[in-house]
């Protein structure tokens, strides 16, 4: 494409995503007449587009580039010195860069460029110099904030045109007067306080949004003086690392201060999410808030600490006590409402931990079936407790799906109890009151690993399965040949849910691969001394395990060679070991004469040997 063709495509897609917004009109010329601006963007009070709505008007230019799409939050441009004077001349514009690799592929960035910026922007700049490099981030699609990323630019362009030299000078001249308290600082800007609970949000407007502080004087009425953003600090909006403990136990190591939109004058010091401290600068009182997270680890942490300050009467800031003995009555019914939400939690917490559960859960999202699933666990694994009221009489694996959490448990049912034991059979390898046993086709019982009950899925999803237990296991329950087969199928399942997770859960699948090398190494030996299975296949096994970490040696290559000479393979076996050993061609031929036959094919194409086909 020429340079006009990628302008136009550019402007064209600026203005389909700018047209959709009922806030916004654009008015962009894609014939680029006009020098340095390629045109405006009205800008209304409300929905509608009313002239009798309009709140103003936005100078923007557009600038296209041809090349790959990319992921990158930001870009670097080089724009014209020419044109940034004549955007400050006017009072500043909204910059877009366009990325297209054609019609269909783009991505577009942007910048706010107000007069501040600008005058910044343009300081030391050399007279021959024709460029100055500028930062531009992507494009939100939000509407909402595309639509305030215009308004503030509005409203900031119309305080800052009133300075038509650097705001520094006229800092230099009052900053005596500081101090005084005869100016305040203010903030203000659309989409800067959330809209739940009116508490700022710097962080979110500022991924949009360049946030800046005025100076203003109280008694006149002389416009606020902006100050450079870049250069200022502001301890009312600012995070701290600083240590919240009870006695020697740490809870929180950072801080972050805020104030209240509705009364300036209260201070918010947030410790988390849901505690934090309100502090009134004209009364100074201190107020201490908390309301009970929706996740539960935070939650639980929350509630600790919620228990430990009501336990101690304070606690302290960086080595400072806090003292709130007089706030606080230990008796009332909320105090005691929060004692036991957080001997359940802390409970209920303790039990994901034994199951090897990190995950987080919000309590919100879980139906009433759910909570009595967590209810089980609670109990169960957290209480170690009979838990009573499940439907089923009877004895066996269950499956828990709640949140992001999947867990796989036992529950035996304890007749005289008349209720059920809950077991957790995969995470743990001491001594239990109950022995899980299978059943022979002999109809004998024999107690064997219960990890052989796991399917590739779920291997895949379940979370309370510790992998460094598997072979320990086997280990311990030892191996017959009724159940070689079985462990040798739980390796193999092993491995594909290796290979359906290892770039999406990296280290659930290090753990797995780990826990598959171990298993695999100790079924090849079992198998050298006890013959329980073609010697051939173990090998395999082994080595396609050893291909996903690394290459196979020279010696492991020798000695697969040695096994396959030893006796005639079938097609199948032919195929695995020329994959193995990266003989491409000879595993394409021997491929080509399985595909005669379809179903064994598609058998093939189930194994996880046919993963290192198509890697």
């Amino acid at each position: 494409m020429d340079q006009k063709d990628i302008e136009t495509i550019a402007i064209s897609k600026v203005k389909v995503s700018l047209t959709s917004n009922a806030y916004l009109s654009p008015f962009l010329n894609e014939n680029d007449k006009e020098p340095s601006w390629d045109g405006q963007i009205y800008l209304y009070k409300k929905e509608g587009k009313r002239k009798a709505d309009i709140e103003g008007r936005v100078s923007v230019q557009v600038k296209g580039k041809e090349t790959d799409v990319t992921s990158k939050k930001q870009i670097k441009y080089p724009a014209q010195i020419s044109d940034l004077k004549n955007y400050n001349t006017d009072g500043g514009v909204i910059f877009f860069v366009v990325y297209l690799k054609d019609d269909q592929n783009y991505k577009i960035y942007y910048d706010t460029l107000e007069p501040v910026k600008l005058n910044k922007i343009l300081y030391g700049v050399g007279k021959e110099q024709k460029t100055k490099t500028i930062t531009l981030k992507s494009f939100p699609k939000n509407k909402q904030v595309v639509r305030d990323i215009f308004r503030n630019f509005n409203l900031n362009k119309k305080r800052q045109m009133s300075f038509t030299s650097d705001p520094s000078e006229y800092l230099q001249n009052i900053e005596k007067d500081i101090p005084k308290g005869k100016y305040e600082m203010i903030l203000t800007g659309y989409g800067l306080y959330k809209e739940k609970n009116n508490f700022l949000d710097l962080d979110n407007f500022s991924k949009y949004n360049t946030p800046y502080f005025y100076l203003q004087e109280k008694e006149s009425g002389l416009p606020p003086i902006p100050l450079d953003p870049d250069n200022i600090s502001v301890i009312q909006y600012s995070e701290q690392n600083v240590e919240i403990s009870i006695k020697n136990t740490v809870f929180y190591k950072k801080i972050r201060r805020t104030f209240d939109k509705s009364d300036k004058n209260k201070v918010l010091v947030y410790f988390s999410k849901h505690v934090y401290l309100i502090l009134n600068r004209k009364s100074s009182n201190l107020d201490f808030r908390f309301k009970e997270s929706n996740l539960l680890r935070e939650a639980s942490l929350d509630l600790r600490f919620v228990v430990g300050v009501i336990e101690n009467k304070g606690f302290s800031m960086d080595g400072t006590w806090i003292d709130f003995s007089k706030s606080i009555n230990s008796d009332s019914p909320d105090m005691k409402r929060i004692y036991e939400d957080y001997k359940k939690q802390n409970e209920t917490v303790q039990a994901l931990d034994t199951l090897g559960i990190n995950k987080d859960i919000d309590i919100d999202k879980l139906s009433s079936q759910d909570l009595k699933k967590l209810d089980i666990i609670w109990i169960g694994i957290g209480k170690k407790e009979i838990v009573h009221g499940i439907k089923e009489e009877k004895s066996g694996f269950v499956k828990f799906s709640f949140d992001k959490v999947n867990v796989m448990l036992f529950l035996y049912y304890d007749s005289e109890e008349k209720g059920h034991k809950v077991i957790n059979p995969f995470n743990s390898l001491s001594s239990s009151e109950i022995d899980i046993a299978f059943k022979t086709e002999e109809n004998e019982y024999i107690q064997v690993s219960p990890f052989v009950v796991l399917t590739e899925k779920d291997i895949e999803s379940i979370d309370n399965i510790d992998f460094s237990k598997i072979t320990s296991s086997f280990k311990k329950f030892g191996m017959t040949k009724e159940f070689f087969p079985d462990a040798n199928g739980l390796l193999l399942a092993m491995l594909l849910a290796f290979d359906s997770i290892r770039y999406e859960e990296e280290k659930k699948a290090k753990a797995l691969i780990d826990s598959a090398l171990d298993l695999a190494s100790w079924l090849l030996e079992l198998n050298k001394q006890n013959n329980y299975d073609n010697s051939l296949n173990c090998q395999v096994n082994y080595l396609q395990t050893v291909r996903r970490i690394g290459s196979l040696t020279t010696e492991q290559k020798k000695e697969l060679v040695s096994i396959s000479e030893q006796g005639e393979l079938s097609l199948e076996e032919k195929i695995a070991v020329n994959i193995l050993l990266e003989n491409k061609n000879v595993t394409n031929i021997f491929l080509e004469e399985l595909k005669e036959n379809n179903e064994e094919f598609e058998t093939f194409k189930s194994w996880p040997i046919w993963n290192l086909v198509t890697e």
